[in-house]
């Protein structure tokens, strides 16, 4: 199509939650284009809802860059990885030629979902969330010292959901299985479920991965550690 901009990038989730405010400059610059993304295919959901990809394609791309499949094709692979001086979202920006201002990652919460979320609020103590553990492990902050930030926020009136995939913490001691201490890695959340469950958190407070990135999409204060 004459009209038609393929952008590649792979990457983990963060790194595309990083790239979600470039795209939507590169939309506002060009209204008209129609914008495909070749990524993961297991990452396809992060983009439900955002309006800003007319296509998804699946990574890597099965067909060789061709002139006669799309007029521009734009690869934002190694960008946010060479650009170590500057915001990781910059790099995306200057890769596609836009400027930010608004940070904000794109990520959109549908009202069924949130709503099934809601039912996972067991009091009316504010609830938080806590990510015990990032996929890389020295970002990692120790098991230890987290038991005892994690019982103190129970302590001090919070209701405590805990995040993170299956096998990453160890059984929790019974001292964590009270009404006000949740441990939803065993639930198999999907990650849009999980981000849904974060969206109706009132604070987060987790490790140097995805899931502090996408409270900033979804609006809701965040500590790392």
């Amino acid at each position: 199509s004459p009209h038609s901009t393929l952008i590649m990038r792979s990457g983990a989730i963060g790194d595309l939650l990083f790239m979600t405010p470039a795209i939507r400059e590169y939309r506002t610059l060009h209204p008209n284009l129609q914008l495909h993304l070749c990524c993961r295919k297991e990452h396809w959901p992060l983009f439900d809802g955002t309006g800003l990809f007319d296509k998804l394609v699946p990574y890597p791309y099965a067909v060789p860059a061709r002139q006669d499949v799309y007029s521009n094709i734009i690869s934002l692979e190694n960008v946010m990885e060479l650009g170590d001086d500057i915001h990781a979202t910059d790099t995306f920006a200057n890769a596609l030629g836009v400027t930010v201002t608004d940070y904000t990652p794109a990520y959109v919460v549908t009202h069924e979902e949130a709503s099934i979320a809601w039912n996972w609020r067991k009091t009316s103590r504010p609830t938080v969330g806590v990510q015990l553990k990032a996929s890389v492990a020295n970002r990692n902050y120790p098991l230890d010292q987290w038991k005892d930030v994690i019982l103190q926020l129970a302590v001090r009136g919070w209701e405590v959901l805990l995040f993170g995939l299956p096998g990453q913490v160890p059984t929790l001691p019974p001292n964590f299985r009270t009404y006000h201490i949740q441990d939803m890695i065993t639930k198999g959340f999907t990650f849009r479920e999980t981000a849904a469950l974060i969206s109706i958190c009132d604070a987060f407070v987790g490790v140097d991965s995805s899931l502090i990135h996408l409270c900033h999409a979804l609006a809701v204060p965040a500590v790392f550690l």
